[in-house]
């Protein structure tokens, strides 16, 4: 009889702390009770991992589909066959894939269609989950409230942030009418229409507050070339955030700034995130100074300074960590459906990308600049929206309240 135990070795970690779960395997009926151990190809930090329950525990974000294959590989090992699904294509994931493949058809932007290419990894990712608790792969008759909440459960517990997990459902849903309003066209689904009502990925989302740069920092910034000679990676990054700082252009239309977008002194461009939503889909930011040198030096083309915005947040985070913006802001910390909690983090951790536009407005705003003038650079058509990325202390308010009394 095979007895099969699962283990890590730790003291055989890789250089990022991970180690990969053996199954030692005994046999009781061969003399002297042979044993060997097999490699599940599954690693696994040792801080994640339970030595009396041999499980994958939930501090390692795939837990759930390490555990699945664990136990997939022991019912290999001891020679027990898993069932097989009658229906191996999932019908969902199959029209997301077709889905994809439309809008890349019609020639839409990349923007416009990797957050269905995200919905459709996180939908096999969930689907495994499913088949592990016994539950069929996913059909659109499926999307009924017990689907959401356990969805929603599923990306909690994969410690997801409540805005991305809000996101996630919406991006479902948009995806989900594009076949519901065609149904009379696609007979063989079968469709419920629990997914139009509210409570379908119903989540409390959270604002998360503008971090712009003050005056100093600002000045910091523009002035810091000197310590960056010997780090082009990073004078890219601060030329791209200094640019976006005096546009407020979003990191999406960042990279896409070519001489055919500028005309009689001003920066014309149409931002890839409304360009489907609005009828005149056009900012005019007028040239100054800083963004005209930036513009020169790398000829026009801010394609030069492209990067990731994985890489591009990265680096911005070692930029200002350099340049000592290291003053503490308290901040709430998001991991799943659950309370926030607080902490106390360096300025230099917080900053990504959209704190350029903050930074934009916010100026803009000290400087006394209409807000109509403000939202006809940014693209905004309600205030609401672009006050999100207004902050102004004490000291700004009575600078804006002095100027405006001496005139």
């Amino acid at each position: 009889m095979k007895n099969v135990k699962r283990v890590i070795l730790s003291n055989q970690a890789n250089k990022e702390g991970y180690c990969t779960i053996y199954f030692e395997v005994s046999d009781s009926s061969k003399p002297n009770r042979s044993r060997k151990r097999i490699s599940s190809d599954i690693k696994v930090k040792p801080k994640s991992w339970s030595k009396k329950k041999s499980l994958v525990l939930k501090s390692d974000p795939d837990f759930l589909i390490k555990n699945e294959r664990l136990d997939e590989k022991l019912n290999e090992i001891v020679g027990v066959k898993p069932e097989v699904e009658k229906n191996n294509q999932s019908e969902l994931i199959n029209y997301l894939e077709q889905f994809i493949e439309l809008r890349i058809a019609l020639g839409r932007k990349r923007t416009s269609y990797k957050e269905f290419i995200t919905i459709k990894n996180r939908m096999i990712q969930f689907e495994e989950f499913r088949l592990s608790q016994g539950l069929n792969r996913i059909r659109f008759q499926d999307l009924t409230l017990r689907f959401s909440d356990d969805l929603k459960m599923w990306m909690s517990s994969r410690k997801y942030d409540p805005n991305t997990i809000k996101k996630h459902f919406l991006t479902l849903k948009t995806f989900v009418n594009h076949y519901f309003n065609r149904r009379t066209e696609y007979p063989e689904i079968q469709f419920t229409d629990d997914y139009l009502k509210s409570e379908f990925g119903k989540v409390n989302t959270h604002s998360s507050p503008p971090l712009p740069l003050n005056d100093t920092e600002f000045s910091v910034l523009q002035d810091c070339d000197h310590l960056l000679v010997n780090k082009p990676s990073l004078m890219k990054v601060k030329d791209a955030f200094l640019f976006g700082c005096v546009t407020g252009l979003r990191y999406s239309d960042l990279f896409t700034i070519s001489r055919a977008n500028i005309r009689e002194g001003l920066i014309i461009v149409s931002p890839s995130k409304t360009e489907n939503t609005k009828s005149d889909n056009h900012c005019r930011i007028p040239l100054n100074l800083i963004s005209q040198s930036i513009l020169e030096k790398y000829n026009w083309n801010t394609r030069a300074l492209k990067l990731s915005n994985q890489v591009y947040n990265r680096r911005l985070k070692e930029l200002f960590q350099l340049l000592g913006f290291d003053d503490l802001i308290e901040t709430k910390i998001y991991s799943g459906l659950g309370s926030p909690s607080v902490k106390v983090i360096p300025k230099y951790k917080l900053i990504s990308s959209h704190n350029a536009r903050d930074t934009f407005i916010t100026m803009c705003i000290k400087k006394g600049i209409g807000i109509p003038l403000i939202m006809e650079m940014t693209g905004h058509t309600k205030y609401e929206t672009m006050k999100k990325y207004v902050k102004l202390d004490d000291t700004d308010l009575l600078k804006l309240m002095g100027s405006f009394l001496n005139g």
